[in-house]
Parts: structure tokens; C-alpha cells; sequence
């Protein structure tokens, strides 16, 4: 009769389990800091993008991750001008008012004059969504760099087979 004895030392398995989860953490905050450089590079590159002062593109900055949580890093992506959210999400039609001044006074580009006057009508404008395709961009970068990091790891392996 042949017996064997299989033995599992929990203890050094719990290390090797600590080991890990630390090693993908720091994998996990590189992913996440890349995926916001992503985020802001995408912005920027993106067709729909109209950069006419430049201020909402020198706004837009990554922040590298930071941990939220246990088992969670986050890596922000700002754009800092008061109007970023109007370019991103775009406006109802509304009316604008003189407030400051007595008449509101621009060059209208459509017409090729300059208004004058105490209102105008607003047709509001369509939302331009470059930082929402940025984070969509994100996603695929920081999946990407985490698939080909378990591939390189070959996680399940390197715990077990110590």
C-alpha cells in the first residue's frame, strides 16, 4: 500500500498570498497612473477638441495615483478651466445677459459683425466629449498593461509552484 502524504503549510502560503497582492498593487498604481496619462493625451489628440485660446489644453493635467481604499488607486484628470464642463458636456439653449457692462459687446464670427446689445439668445452647443473618450481610451491601456502583466507572471504559477 502506497500512501502520500500532501502537506500544506498555510502560514508560508499566506506569505506567498502577501507577496503578491503586493506586487499587483504596485502594478495596479503603475496601470492607473499610465491610464490617466492616457486619459489627458487622448483629450488632447481628440478630433472633436477645438483649442482656440489654449487655456482648456494647458488645464488639463494627470495626477499620478494615489490609494482609495484597501485595494483601489485612483489617478485623477483634471481640466481646470471654469468652462471645461460646457466643452464636455455641452449646454442648453439659454439666454445670455448683460451683467457687468450695459450691452454685451463680441465679434460674431458667423456673420462677420460685431454685436451690440443687452442680450442674446444662446442655441446652446453640443457637447464635445473628449474627456469621455479619453477615460473610454483608458480602460483598454490600463487593461492591456495588466493583461500582459499576468501573462508575464504567470500569477497563478508563482504562487503555487514555490
Amino acid at each position: 500500500m502506497i500512501v502520500a502524504d500532501v502537506r500544506v503549510d498555510l502560514l508560508d502560503f499566506k506569505a506567498r498570498a502577501i507577496e503578491y497582492r503586493r506586487t499587483l498593487l504596485v502594478e495596479c498604481r503603475g496601470a492607473a497612473t499610465q491610464g490617466g496619462g492616457a486619459v489627458a493625451a487622448q483629450a488632447i489628440s481628440e478630433p472633436n477638441f477645438r483649442n482656440r485660446t489654449g487655456r482648456l489644453l494647458s488645464s488639463i493635467k494627470a495626477q499620478s495615483a494615489k490609494p482609495d481604499g484597501r485595494d483601489r488607486y485612483i489617478a485623477e484628470v483634471r481640466a481646470s478651466t471654469p468652462y471645461a464642463a460646457h466643452v464636455e458636456y455641452g449646454t442648453r439653449a439659454h439666454v445670455i445677459r448683460a451683467r457687468r457692462a450695459r450691452n454685451l459687446r463680441f465679434f460674431w464670427e458667423r456673420s462677420n459683425t460685431w454685436f451690440i446689445g443687452k442680450k442674446v439668445n444662446h442655441p446652446g452647443s453640443q457637447g464635445r466629449f473628449y474627456m469621455s473618450r479619453g477615460a473610454r481610451h483608458a480602460y483598454y491601456v490600463m487593461k492591456r498593461r495588466l493583461d500582459d502583466y499576468s501573462r508575464q507572471k504567470q500569477f497563478a504559477r508563482s504562487v503555487w509552484a514555490r
